[in-house]
């Protein structure tokens, strides 16, 4: 064999090495983003398995009973400051209220949530027990949406799943002005992020349509 000859055929095997290194390097990445798309849909059926977990009666009827309070109210359950309520709901309360049972006892049901001046007042343990309920709805609703935010999980699911959130933020007030209280987008900045992303796309479908209209 010549040496111009040998040299071809070293050439020729390098080309074919170098070749057969970019087929499996793209094999790799192939892989690796397969891998990480099936990751991905796995924690994506993992987070709204965890949100729909955490949803309990005494969460959604703690949600209801402070949605309809005003934002005094809603300061001072954030606060733990004593604060009364009207006959419903009070009655909304009582529902998940973990002490029930010893209200009973009329002696009980005035140490619990009746005031000298004869108002129900939520204070003491049931002061303790809504915040505490609110506070959980919100950090299971933040864990779900920092996921979202951090793209580990299919976002355009996590937006149709949790797209109910904004309608309720229409038609009610739900946890909006106790998370805006506890500190709002700096105590919840995945929640606020969200509801941004989801006005953008109000928005910009509102921009869709009327440029169509214009057309």
């Amino acid at each position: 064999m010549s040496n111009e000859q040998y040299q071809m055929l070293t050439s020729v095997l390098t080309l074919v090495g170098l070749l057969f290194a970019c087929v499996q390097l793209w094999q790799i990445r192939s892989n690796r983003k397969k891998q990480f798309d099936q990751a991905r849909r796995e924690k994506t059926v993992e987070m709204v398995i965890h949100y729909v977990k955490s949803v309990s009666r005494e969460t959604k009827i703690s949600e209801t009973i402070v949605s309809k309070f005003t934002d005094e109210q809603c300061l001072d359950l954030y606060n733990l400051n004593p604060f009364p309520v009207n006959e419903s709901i009070k009655r909304r309360i009582c529902e998940i209220c973990p002490y029930k049972e010893s209200c009973n006892k009329k002696i009980a049901e005035k140490k619990i949530c009746q005031g000298s001046d004869g108002k129900f007042y939520v204070k003491d343990d049931i002061l303790y027990f809504l915040r505490d309920q609110a506070i959980t709805r919100l950090n299971n609703l933040e864990i779900v949406l920092l996921a979202w935010q951090l793209g580990i999980v299919e976002q355009e699911i996590i937006e149709e799943q949790f797209l109910f959130l904004d309608k309720k933020r229409e038609k009610e007030r739900a946890l909006e002005v106790f998370r805006s209280i506890a500190g709002g987008g700096q105590s919840y900045p995945a929640i606020e992020r969200f509801y941004q992303n989801l006005d953008k796309r109000k928005l910009d479908k509102a921009k869709k349509a009327l440029k169509k209209v214009i057309k």
